[in-house]
This record gives C-alpha cells, sequence and structure tokens, in this order.
C-alpha cells in the first residue's frame, strides 16, 4: 500500500485530484472521489485539502456528513495557514 505523506511532492497535485473530481473538470463530476483524493492531501497537510474535506464534511459532500470531523479539518486548515478557514 502506498503512504501517501512518503510522497511529499505528489501530495500538492493529489488536491488537484479533488478539484477536478469535484467539479466535474475534464472528468465526470464525483463527489466520492473528490473527497477520497482531498483526505489524502489533507492527512499530508495541505491547508487547502484540509479546508476542502472540512467542508465536505459540513456540507456531507462525498461523505456522511459529520460536523465535529468539519470542525476537527476546518481547525487544521486554519492552523496550517488557509486562508479562507480562517475568515469563516
Amino acid at each position: 500500500m502506498v503512504n501517501w505523506c512518503d510522497l511529499k511532492n505528489l501530495c500538492k497535485y493529489t488536491n488537484l485530484s479533488g478539484y477536478y473530481y469535484g467539479n466535474g473538470l475534464g472528468v465526470n463530476l464525483d463527489q466520492v472521489k473528490a473527497f477520497e483524493w482531498y483526505k489524502k492531501a489533507a492527512e499530508c497537510n495541505d491547508n487547502y485539502s484540509q479546508y476542502e474535506i472540512g467542508k465536505c464534511f459540513y456540507e456531507g459532500r462525498g461523505t456522511k456528513r459529520d460536523i465535529v470531523k468539519a470542525i476537527y479539518w476546518l481547525n487544521k486548515a486554519k492552523e496550517n495557514g488557509n486562508f479562507n478557514a480562517m475568515n469563516d
């Protein structure tokens, strides 16, 4: 099994896969796949993906709605300098 955090150079691009699936850019719109890609990047401390995964948990987009997990990931994004998380 691939340990995504060992592949830090790929992690910054992993969030793009989440973005493409989440917005249907060049691929079929798939919120579950978007969530999966964002989660991989979020676990590597990508603050954009941490923010997005927090929103996914808050809205129930691509995963079951979970406010506790949403708050956790949004706080992680804020701690790691995500501008949107700081202003939400």
